[in-house]
């Protein structure tokens, strides 16, 4: 399924809503892949876009 496809899925999205898209497989490949999601996770709730879902 590409990227298209799952988006349509989502459905209709907020007003405000801010559509990003980052290739982090490639980003720093000396970073492990957990460690680079897990900083970019903090860094977008740090500016008050990414909210954890607990």
């Amino acid at each position: 399924m590409d990227f298209l496809d799952k988006f349509r899925k989502l459905g209709p999205l907020p007003k405000d809503a801010i559509i990003v898209t980052i290739d982090v497989v490639s980003l720093y490949p000396s970073v492990p892949h957990t460690d680079r999601l897990e900083a970019l996770k903090i860094f977008l709730g740090c500016i008050g876009i990414f909210q954890m879902k607990l």
